[in-house]
């Protein structure tokens, strides 16, 4: 390839051991770098974006990408979600540890009778007024 050996040079000399490196990424792992400059041209940003978060929180985005195979579509869901109502799903995970369950069964039961659960409410207040005077 005429000019490739002057192309070579010039990157060698703007970046020292970046040829290197890259060939060496290349035998480990063959297409890998074809692959990351294609997702920079079609997403710029999204590597460095993605690598720092893995700098942050390691493992991070494995575990993302894990979810989204298993239940595609659960992490926007989620995201989603805490945009509208933030803390919201924090809340429901802390009170699932507590009281694994207890969300779900609340749930099934308001599908079942709709308001019962805020009518049992309203009474254990009434009752406890009634008590306290």
């Amino acid at each position: 390839m005429p000019g490739q050996l002057d192309y070579r040079e010039e990157i060698d000399k703007q970046m020292p051991g970046q040829l290197d490196y890259r060939e060496q990424i290349d035998k480990q792992i063959p297409g890998q770098l074809d692959y990351r400059e294609e997702i920079d041209k079609q997403m710029p940003g999204q590597l460095d974006y993605r690598e720092e978060i893995d700098k942050q929180m390691p493992g991070q985005l494995d575990y993302r990408e894990e979810i989204d195979k298993q239940m595609p579509g659960q992490l926007d869901y989620r995201e989603e979600i805490d945009k509208q109502m933030p803390g919201q799903l924090d809340y429901r995970e802390k009170i699932d540890k507590q009281m694994p369950g207890q969300l779900d069964y609340r749930e099934q039961i308001d599908k079942q009778m709709p308001g019962q659960l805020d009518c049992s409410i309203h009474r254990t207040k009434r009752k406890n007024n009634s008590l306290e005077i």
